[in-house]
């Protein structure tokens, strides 16, 4: 029942306009916005918190290289307009992996033999990783692939 007044929420929202806040108040509470995920991502004149969910592959790679990544995906274009030179990749990389370790998250080995490129930790389906940004937006990375 609660899913079901969700999602009739959800399509209300996406038929009538690109913003329809589910319940609370404008500032406090929950709101779906539909639109250009990076656009909306990297907005640095919002006033309010922002969470944009990213979808990412377990691994959190975070190189477009070797097809590893597409370009044309949320995870590549996010990754385009988060990494500007190798310094940002390697400090984007140590954050995702402090954040992971912190919270003591589960991931397999992959043998390098059959990933080439990339990294070889692969987490369990469903691992967030936690990112908040300067501009007070913050991107929960979902990995699911």
């Amino acid at each position: 029942l609660i899913l079901k007044k969700f999602l009739k929420k959800l399509l209300i929202a996406i038929i009538l306009r690109n913003n329809k806040i589910i319940f609370g108040e404008t500032d406090k509470g929950l709101s779906i916005q539909y639109g250009d995920v990076i656009k909306l991502g990297f907005d640095n004149h919002g006033k309010s918190k922002k969470i944009i969910v990213i979808p990412v592959n377990r691994c959190f790679d975070l190189s477009c290289e070797n097809n590893l990544i597409s370009e044309t995906s949320i995870h590549g274009q996010w990754l385009n307009n988060c990494i500007g030179s190798e310094n940002d990749r390697i400090e984007l990389h140590q954050k995702i992996d402090t954040f992971l370790s912190d919270q003591n998250a589960e991931y397999t080995e992959v043998n390098a033999d059959e990933k080439k490129y990339g990294y070889l930790k692969c987490y369990t389906p469903g691992t967030i990783v936690e990112l908040t940004e300067a501009n007070g937006i913050t991107f929960l990375s979902f990995g699911c692939i």
